[in-house]
């Protein structure tokens, strides 16, 4: 026997499930995100920017103050500028060989 709908919205309220977050999330705009204001908190989005922010800052900090960290910085930037460099000739020599 199928449910109804209003049957589902009752068994809904009564369990005191939270709804749907409305959909698409607008990333310009989290004060007046429509998602954000259904879940009276932030919506998976603004929450998941919230949390990769948060990463970024905690980066940042880590290569501003700590200078193990800096020096690691810069050899791994060393070695991918020489691995692109290395891509970028053998795909010139590649390229000119008939």
């Amino acid at each position: 026997m199928p449910v109804s709908r209003r049957a589902i919205t009752s068994l809904i309220a009564q369990l005191k499930l939270p709804g749907p977050e409305t959909a698409p999330y607008d990333p310009l705009d989290w004060e007046d995100c429509l998602a954000c204001a259904e879940v009276r908190d932030q919506c998976r989005y603004h929450r998941g920017v919230f949390v990769g922010m948060e990463y970024q800052r905690t980066l940042i900090k880590t290569a501003l103050t700590d200078h193990t960290a800096i020096d690691q910085l810069q050899q791994r930037h060393a070695e991918l500028e020489a691995m692109t460099a290395r891509t970028a000739a053998a795909d010139t020599s590649t390229s000119t060989t008939p």
